[in-house]
């Protein structure tokens, strides 16, 4: 498994033999008000490595992240991870709900409406994901 980014809030890897870009917030991005920017980069980081590793499936460990995303934020976000997923011609992004209820609402509002090829879907728990990807959890 190829690490792309591990600092205090976010894990980003990715697994060559599965083919799943995952992203892992930490409990600490609850602790702390993470910055547009940060979040920004962290984003950016994740739509890049979908596109540099051509990533057939996406796993979005949200389960500990603490940032809500105001309504501008949720636009790019959306934008930038569709940019990413279309670059890598990404089958399925697999989202797992945060504990926090906005979080969660945030996430929920990020994907409705969303016109893409790429199927997603959300869920309350990491295995639920993994098994709706289709491939064995490495982690």
């Amino acid at each position: 498994m190829q690490v792309i980014k591990d600092d205090e809030y976010v894990k980003i890897t990715y697994d060559e033999e599965t083919k799943v870009l995952g992203t892992k917030w930490k409990p600490t991005s609850f602790e702390d008000d993470l910055s547009d920017e940060y979040v920004r980069e962290v984003i950016t980081e994740i739509a890049d490595g979908l596109a540099s590793t051509q990533a057939d499936y996406y796993l979005a460990d949200q389960t500990n992240r603490g940032v809500v995303y105001d309504e501008n934020m949720q636009k790019w976000v959306f934008s930038m991870l569709l940019s990413g997923g279309q670059r890598a011609n990404l089958k399925k992004c697999a989202v797992v709900q945060s504990v926090d209820f906005f979080v969660g609402m945030s996430n929920e509002q990020l994907l409705k409406g969303a016109v893409t090829d790429i199927a997603y879907k959300c869920f309350n728990t990491r295995r639920e994901a993994v098994e709706w990807l289709g491939v064995k959890d490495n982690e």
